[in-house]
């Protein structure tokens, strides 16, 4: 079995609001338990929750989820009807507005590491990274692991998409 582990599931925001709940509810469990309890089990929910990837190598299946303290949720998928291992780039962008009407972009550039179906129209998230050469790197190595081949994404295009890209031109 391969784990990835992926970091905390919430921001670093979430993190540390879960842990003052977590704090004060445990504070709480004192004087008031019916408000101290929910608190402490929000708290610790925020604070102690990551993502990760788990790879089942002998049963051909691969589980994206969440793990909590020593609890791990997500579903299993059958990754033998994905025969490719593709790096796709992912950008993310976030624009937020003030009441001044100032207006801050965020542009964030992600590189995923997915399985891919044989025409490449269906794809599973494995990875995610923000270097371009890491996440190339750790490609091959699961591609080996997998015995997945490695290729570069490009969808084939269905007949009836063909048919019209034809009378466009």
């Amino acid at each position: 079995m391969i784990v990835y582990d992926e970091g905390r599931s919430f921001p670093i925001g979430g993190v540390v609001i879960g842990w003052m709940f977590f704090v004060v509810g445990i504070l709480m469990l004192v004087g008031n338990p019916f408000l101290g309890a929910p608190m402490t089990i929000l708290g610790s929910i925020m604070a102690f929750t990551k993502s990760m990837t788990l790879i089942d190598v002998e049963k051909n299946r691969i589980k994206k989820g969440a793990s909590f303290l020593a609890f791990k949720f997500g579903e299993w998928i059958d990754y033998s009807k994905f025969p490719f291992i593709a790096v796709l780039r992912n950008d993310v962008k976030t624009k937020m507005l003030s009441r001044g009407n100032a207006e801050a972009n965020l542009k964030d550039v992600y590189y995923n590491i997915n399985l891919l179906s044989d025409y490449h129209r269906n794809k599973v998230l494995i990875l995610k990274f923000s270097d371009k050469e890491k996440a190339i790197t750790e490609a091959r190595i699961i591609s080996e692991k997998l015995e997945k081949e490695l290729v570069e994404y490009r969808p084939v295009l269905s007949r009836k998409n063909q048919d019209r890209r034809r009378k466009r031109r």
